[in-house]
């Protein structure tokens, strides 16, 4: 019996370094612990930290995707053995581990194909059948561990007392399903994999061999998120009396917790400021002035480092062009953090950037239509209040409004909003 507490953060990023090749995002987070075992008195204390990147080969054969990607963390601790009357034991040690992961994936009419010839493409037109894609991952990972005992050292490399490493190998397969119209995503997945310890100093010795199997689920809608996964641990000691034991068994609880939904797209895109107007920076960007010769509409940055449930809507004429958004404001409470931005400009002139809402609400997903008489409509969703502990979508619907905007009279007409 122990009592715990814990928490992580973790951010992620679009890095600069993609190419036409190759996508790549990065993460970074940490996390802290605390946990107190009643049986053996003893109090333990940790903090990691831990970075990688995620890799997807843009152009791999056409349907097939390629993904890979790899990360590194560092992780110490401090124990504290209590038990008996005398003085207690302190022993610190560190884990620096290394992880990695290989995959390729298909839409399942194809894979149904190769495995039927004929199946998947009648099955094709099928409503959301096409929009299934199935993954099959590889991870292998590994970790080496130095311990202080008794805030001794040691003969062992960096002066520990002991040290050890830690080998893995892992497979995964997943079914994932996007349904852009609705904005909404949903899939499953399962997977296994095996951990051989080592101890290598002060002696050789094979330690033990974990076997882990896992299942999930994940279901994301409305900008929020809902998970679960369930998965049993069995370990097998190779000590002087070899011993095979159940570890346990996670999310098989005896009594079934509340479902709680958490945010999605909390995490801005890129380090620093969010929902920074580019043209502000003096970076350099595409603009239909720029001399550069394309066969198609030129890009140009307009915002940079939002989330990713920004949503953007364009509409463009003669008169000008306004582009609204989903604004994350992390000075808010994630529950009502997005307001609805109007990103504009009259004919030719300048970039500018307003809010449209301003308000303790979630506003998301706009739309933006123009009569023929040249006034602009606007409208998006509002979720008014914490509804992360709703079971299901129709649950949320007492808390789920579509929302008119209002007006732009004349075109954008200096932004301004003018209530309907």
């Amino acid at each position: 019996m122990a009592l715990s507490y814990a928490q992580q953060k973790v951010y992620e990023w679009n890095l600069p370094f993609s190419t036409d090749v190759v996508t790549l995002k990065g993460y970074f987070g940490g996390g802290w612990g605390l946990k107190y075992d009643l049986l053996s008195a003893t109090f333990s204390g940790s903090g990691k930290l831990k970075g990688g990147v995620d890799a997807q080969v843009t152009e791999a054969p056409s349907p097939y995707e390629i993904l890979g990607g790899g990360d590194a963390g560092f992780s110490g601790s401090l124990i504290v053995s209590l038990a008996g009357c005398g003085l207690p034991v302190i022993t610190p040690s560190w884990t620096l581990s290394l992880g990695g992961h290989l995959g390729i994936g298909a839409p399942v009419v194809t894979v149904l194909d190769l495995v039927a010839p004929g199946v998947g493409t009648a099955l094709a037109h099928v409503p959301l059948i096409g929009d299934i894609k199935l993954r099959v991952f590889m991870k292998p990972g590994g970790s080496i561990s130095g311990e202080y005992e008794g805030l001794q050292t040691g003969d062992c490399w960096f002066g520990s007392t002991s040290f050890s490493g830690a080998f893995s190998i892992g497979l995964e397969g997943q079914a994932l399903m996007e349904v852009k119209e609705l904005k909404s995503s949903a899939g499953v997945y399962l997977g296994g994999d095996g951990t051989f310890e080592v101890g290598i100093c002060p002696e050789l010795s094979f330690d033990a061999l974990t076997g882990r199997i896992y299942a999930g689920a994940f279901v994301q809608l409305l900008g929020l998120r809902y998970s679960k996964e369930i998965g049993a641990e069995i370990r097998w000691d190779f000590g002087d009396q070899a011993t095979a034991s159940v570890m346990g068994a996670q999310g098989l609880d005896a009594q079934p917790r509340a479902i709680q939904w958490v945010p999605i797209g909390t995490s801005p895109l890129a380090w620093g400021d969010m929902n920074h107007l580019v043209v502000d920076g003096g970076i350099p960007v595409l603009s239909e002035d720029s001399g550069v010769e394309s066969t198609g509409s030129v890009e140009e940055k307009l915002v940079e480092n939002v989330v990713e449930e920004a949503n953007p809507v364009v509409l463009a004429d003669s008169a000008g062009t306004m582009v609204l958004m989903a604004f994350h404001d992390p000075d808010k409470p994630w529950y009502e953090a997005t307001d609805i931005a109007n990103v504009y400009r009259s004919g030719t002139g300048p970039w500018l950037l307003e809010r449209v809402t301003d308000d303790l609400a979630a506003e998301f997903t706009p739309e933006v239509t123009e009569t023929s008489s040249g006034t602009v409509l606007v409208a998006w969703t509002r979720v008014r209040g914490d509804v992360s502990f709703y079971f299901i979508s129709y649950h949320f619907s007492p808390h789920v409004d579509p929302r008119p905007g209002g007006r732009f009279p004349g075109r954008v007409a200096g932004g301004h909003c003018a209530a309907s």
